[in-house]
């Protein structure tokens, strides 16, 4: 399925019928992400309305920076919900979509029956916590200049990448280590 939102087309898929659950989509990835909870939702009762966030996956991929603001991406969203005929429904982000899922519940909280955030706390409590958070966090800085994530991502047969998306092994080790990596 796609909707146009004001010149933007999002694409979108549904599975089921039931009480409506949205699951947003992190950096870098697309809906696919939720490939395997789908079904389970599916089965469980929901009516699953998985979109390619803007600039993502068969959506949509405005040049200007500009179109990516937190309200347009806000009015995706909603514009999706309207499009599959839910008035209201469960929000579930993980990463980026988990920003994205808060902003929706803070913009539109008539739309939200419950909200869910994997990953990515509020944004609020991502500025408390100072330094240690913005080292974690480094990576985001490196996506703000143009091509050279891309360059560096993809260096030496894609190496920094693996490296990148892996989680270090002491890390794993800690008891923690979920709520201490990224």
């Amino acid at each position: 399925m796609r909707v146009d939102v004001n010149g933007v087309g999002i694409e979108y898929e549904v599975t089921g019928e039931g009480r409506p659950v949205v699951l947003l989509h992190g950096f870098p990835d697309s809906g696919r992400l939720w490939r395997h909870q789908v079904p389970a939702l599916a089965d469980a009762g929901f009516k699953v309305i998985v979109p390619d966030l803007r600039g993502y996956g068969r959506s949509d991929k405005p040049a200007e920076v500009a179109a990516y603001t937190m309200d347009l991406l806000v009015g995706d969203v909603l514009a999706v919900l309207g499009d599959a005929g839910a008035e209201r429904a469960h929000i579930v982000g993980h990463d980026w979509g988990a920003g994205v899922a808060w902003a929706t519940a803070l913009m539109a909280a008539e739309r939200v029956e419950r909200l869910v955030a994997l990953s990515v706390g509020h944004r609020a409590t991502f500025f408390a916590d100072g330094f240690e958070q913005y080292e974690k966090s480094w990576y985001m800085l490196l996506f703000q200049f143009s091509e050279i994530a891309e360059e560096w991502l993809s260096g030496n047969n894609w190496a920094n990448f693996r490296a990148w998306a892996t989680t270090p092994t002491s890390m794993r080790r800690s008891p923690n280590w979920r709520q201490t990596a990224h």
